[in-house]
């Protein structure tokens, strides 16, 4: 279970990664070079630079949503980071600064982009792009290594024959490597009719080389879904990603499943789920409960979140298990909370990470962009979940990437759990 201390450094660590250059930008010397605006006076590039920085610190003050309960001495934070900004820095110097700055909050809790990152971005056509077709997640032991979550079905990962707990070691024959992190899925992409070589490692088997020719991708993953005849119980994986026909997918499954005069209850398996935007909380939560699940707030103001249910397929009464472990993020994590505190599900897994805040974003003075931790979720208890993450009724440790999809111990445990219910 992660629980935020809030001991924030307050020390200037290099920065080691920054995601793209600042394109576009003209440079500025470390001398009081003006900056001549059309519509206002001349500033010099440090007055500007400034002027960026206490936008920003005014922005975290009225909305990080842990502002005023974290453990942080934010007066010495802020002289820290102004005396660097006022020291005379290049543009390139100044964005990287902000970069680093991501640091000195929990992860995912702050994310700066500059101008030009940002202009990239919104120009960019994200509807597809050159790869292999694998949903990816990164874990640094017992070695730093890509681990597949999922992988699209008639893509070139899944023709070439990787499946889900694969594990990706190298990449053209350069080992994954801890600093890159996440951004080693940079290497993986590439033009369509490409080819890659990957390092790859299914559990209990060897390593072996993997030759992949990249194609253009558009599509999602989607809910894959089995009913295990023996026990009379379903079970359904939900994507990283998220298909806009979720909720009718899942729907129609649920019903599926209940025309099965025997049917005994369902497993969903969150272990990969970790969507924000788009993922349909409560239509999910109206399925299973009814009344009020919890409170989503910010520094300002709250909203109590009350549902009307409806049933599909016997839903509102239908025994069920939920699977959760490290990826479970966002708000699938939020419904698994949910879920569990009323009893409506039992939770079986590992520990979630508590990443359920929504990042708010807001445009600085010089046309970068802050992405700040402005809005979070609480159970009708008080529980804060983006503190604490969630603790699992029944807690069973086993990574991805150490298990087979034919020998995995949160099912056969599910599915033990269901067969006491009856």
């Amino acid at each position: 279970m992660r629980t935020r201390q809030f001991d924030l450094n307050l020390g200037l660590l290099t920065c080691t990664l920054i995601l793209s250059s600042c394109v576009g930008l003209p440079p500025i010397s470390l001398e009081a070079e003006t900056i001549d605006l059309p519509l206002g006076p001349q500033i010099t590039s440090e007055e500007h630079q400034t002027r960026v920085f206490e936008s920003l610190w005014g922005l975290l003050e009225a909305n990080y949503i842990y502002y005023e309960h974290a453990n942080v001495n934010w007066d010495e934070l802020h002289e820290t980071y102004l005396q660097r900004v006022n020291s005379g820095l290049t543009t390139e110097e100044f964005n990287a600064l902000l970069n680093q700055f991501e640091s000195e909050l929990p992860e995912n809790e702050f994310i700066f982009r500059s101008r030009a990152e940002r202009i990239e971005d919104d120009i960019a056509d994200n509807s597809s792009y050159g790869g292999i077709g694998a949903f990816v997640g990164f874990e640094q032991e017992e070695r730093p290594h890509i681990v597949i979550l999922d992988v699209m079905p008639d893509s070139p990962a899944e023709q070439a024959g990787l499946l889900a707990h694969d594990t990706i070691l190298a990449v053209d024959g350069d080992p994954v490597r801890l600093e890159e992190g996440l951004s080693v899925v940079d290497r993986i992409r590439g033009p369509a009719d490409s080819k890659v070589l990957l390092k790859v490692k299914t559990p209990g088997e060897n390593e072996r080389d993997v030759e992949i020719t990249r194609a253009q991708l558009t599509g999602l993953g989607g809910l894959k879904s089995e009913q295990f005849e023996d026990t009379h119980i379903g079970y359904v994986l939900f994507p990283p990603s998220v298909p806009a026909s979720l909720i009718d997918e899942f729907t129609q499954i649920l019903t599926d499943f209940s025309s099965d005069d025997d049917f005994r209850g369902v497993i969903l398996d969150l272990r990969i789920s970790n969507s924000s935007a788009g993922w349909p909380l409560e239509a999910m939560l109206s399925l299973f409960q009814n009344g009020i699940v919890g409170e989503i707030y910010s520094r300002t103001e709250s909203q109590i979140l009350r549902l009307e249910g409806r049933d599909a397929g016997g839903s509102q009464d239908l025994p069920m298990v939920i699977l959760a472990g490290e990826n479970t993020r966002g708000l699938p994590e939020i419904f698994t909370a949910a879920m569990q505190q009323n009893g409506r599900a039992t939770v079986i897994g590992s520990a979630t990470p508590g990443d359920v805040e929504t990042l708010g974003g807001f445009l600085l003075p010089d046309g970068s962009q802050a992405f700040i931790a402005s809005t979070s979720f609480r159970l009708p208890d008080g529980e804060e979940i983006g503190v604490n993450g969630i603790s699992p009724a029944i807690q069973i440790d086993a990574r991805w990437d150490q298990i087979g999809p034919d020998k995995d111990p949160l099912i056969q445990a599910a599915i033990e759990a269901l067969e006491v219910q009856q």
